[in-house]
């Protein structure tokens, strides 16, 4: 399910931005466009190359890298989700905000994104999802069934800049045998490191990303859709 980002699609995906880009000449707003048209892959990368941008075609002059990322990861956490149905309106896409959206698990604290995640499970087949709700919790903070199959999943929210490491997979490959699972899942509204794509790749563990929460969430929000 995971999207890879190349550095073709960065580089083609800020140029057609700026080829097309109509609205206010403000950062608030230029940055708010470009986060609803690339909510796909809208990593520190991708990030870090549209800030270099911004510098350029806005403000006018070089500025240090790190501190316009920072500007930028700024500026995403105060955009409001009426901002963003207001502006995806006639997009197709626009229907992922109706209900939730990526930007709103960007928000919470991490209690709150294993809720957030729960709901969106049980709105896309899986059963029995339930927080482990113990103190300690071992590696797992959610179980849940898919078919056969019994889940023990690590739910780790980041900001977007920031890449989930190896030991949230050692975590989760722990957590298999002490709730008595059979797939460890490794969950995240950001994106994860090589080397916990490596070890989690050996040890069969399921690596969720930002492109596969936005998946989920966008079922989550048809399947409210219809039973409003």
């Amino acid at each position: 399910m995971t999207l890879p980002l190349d550095n073709n699609v960065t580089l083609g995906s800020i140029d057609s931005f700026w080829e097309t880009y109509s609205g206010k000449k403000t950062l608030h707003e230029v940055v708010k466009q470009f986060v609803i048209e690339n909510q796909v892959n809208l990593d520190g990368t991708l990030l870090k190359k549209f800030a270099a941008e911004l510098a350029a075609n806005l403000i006018g002059k070089n500025l240090d890298a790190r501190k316009l990322s920072e500007l930028v990861l700024q500026e995403i956490s105060t955009i409001s989700l009426s901002e963003v149905k207001t502006n995806t309106a006639k997009s197709k896409s626009s229907r992922i905000f109706e209900k939730n959206s990526i930007f709103d698990a960007d928000r919470l604290s991490g209690s709150a994104f294993e809720d957030f995640i729960c709901e969106v499970l049980k709105s896309n087949g899986f059963s029995n999802v339930e927080k482990t709700g113990k103190a300690g919790d071992q590696g797992g903070d959610l179980k849940a069934k898919r078919g056969d199959e019994q889940l023990v999943i690590q739910a780790k929210r980041y900001s977007i800049d920031r890449k989930v490491t190896n030991s949230a997979v050692q975590e989760v490959i722990g957590a298999i045998a002490y709730y008595n699972a059979n797939k460890g899942v490794v969950i995240t509204n950001s994106f994860y490191t090589q080397s916990a794509k490596e070890l989690a790749k050996i040890n069969n563990v399921e690596l969720w990303d930002r492109n596969n929460v936005i998946e989920f969430l966008n079922i989550h929000n048809k399947k409210g859709e219809r039973n409003s």
